[in-house]
């Protein structure tokens, strides 16, 4: 049925809105969780703690990035003992 008078509710015009919407506040999501995991990853205790806890889970299942004769010198270790 192609009913000219039924109102479509996913117009071109619909569409635009609500993928602008939709990308916006994911770019604006992104934005606050890079700003606040990436660049502040240690300004909490809590949040250090968490990222603590991640990196040694990364360490456990992916021990190529932080073998033990080279732990000291892999990013790995770097990355939790000595955050920049």
């Amino acid at each position: 049925m192609n009913d000219s008078s039924y109102p479509n509710d996913w117009d071109s015009l619909t569409r635009t809105r609500l993928l602008f919407f939709f990308f916006f506040f994911f770019f604006c999501f992104l934005l606050f969780t890079f700003y606040f995991f990436f660049f502040r990853p240690f300004s909490r205790p809590e949040l250090r703690r968490h990222m603590l806890i991640l990196s040694a889970y990364h360490c456990y299942y992916y021990p190529d990035s932080a073998s033990y004769p080279t732990i000291a010198r892999s990013a790995c270790y770097q990355s939790i003992y000595h955050p920049t």
